[in-house]
């Protein structure tokens, strides 16, 4: 089995897996499953190895949380530029919101550049993120972003139909975006939609690609059943 450097988060108990992908409510929903005893698995440790061997998958409830993966991408590229402009503010203009806005309608390839790449987990497609011997069509994706319904109701919507004694509270949800966090997610939405054949091009037709299908496939399964 491929040890990936970059993983999701993953926890267990018995036979159930949650895949906790960074910018779909993470530290929400893994502060709740550790909370509730169920166990970080990491990918480099014996337990890992044996929960995802082959001849164990079948035996696995695999779940996980998904949200639209343009959305995803853009907070997880203002999370990087804000944690670098913590400490380089004079070339990044965090605290001046005019040079801020001139960086990001410059015709600068640097910036299309920037928000055109998978840095880390934050921006890497989810596809990418679990096991490789799992196939992402058999995980329970749960989305994070379905209209009139929290994360945290539809994740309880799982737990009764698995048998799982556990509830979320709803609308709970921790570390949402700042201002400033908001403010920058909006310049790079429109950076995008301005530069839209360039990021066709170069990534949403690329990188994102499965993680699209993915979503789409979610999503109207999700209509389904919640009607």
């Amino acid at each position: 089995m491929e040890n990936r450097t970059l993983s999701a988060h993953i926890y267990n108990k018995d036979n159930f897996v949650y895949f906790g992908i960074p910018k779909n409510g993470l530290i929400s929903f893994t502060e709740f499953f550790k909370k509730n005893g169920w166990q970080y698995r990491h990918p480099k440790t014996s337990e890992f190895k044996s929960l995802f061997d082959r001849s164990n998958l079948k035996n696995l409830v695999l779940f996980g949380s998904i949200s639209n993966p343009h959305s995803r991408h853009i907070k997880g590229l203002t999370e990087q530029y804000l944690r670098v402009a913590k400490h380089n503010d004079d070339a990044f203009h965090l605290s001046n919101r005019d040079e801020l806005n001139n960086t990001f309608k410059a015709t600068n390839p640097l910036v299309d550049f920037f928000l055109s790449s998978t840095l880390d987990e934050h921006t890497l497609p989810i596809t990418k993120m679990i096991p490789s011997v799992v196939d992402p069509y058999k995980v329970d994706w749960i989305p994070i972003d379905y209209p009139g319904h929290p994360s945290e109701e539809l994740m309880n919507l799982f737990f009764k139909e698995n048998n799982l004694k556990l509830e979320m509270e709803l609308n709970n949800r921790k570390h949402v975006s700042s201002k400033n966090a908001k403010y920058l997610q909006d310049l790079i939405s429109r950076r995008m939609k301005e530069k839209k054949q360039y990021y066709d091009r170069f990534y949403t037709n690329s990188i994102l690609e499965d993680d699209l299908k993915l979503y789409d496939y979610t999503m109207n399964k999700y209509k389904e059943k919640m009607q």
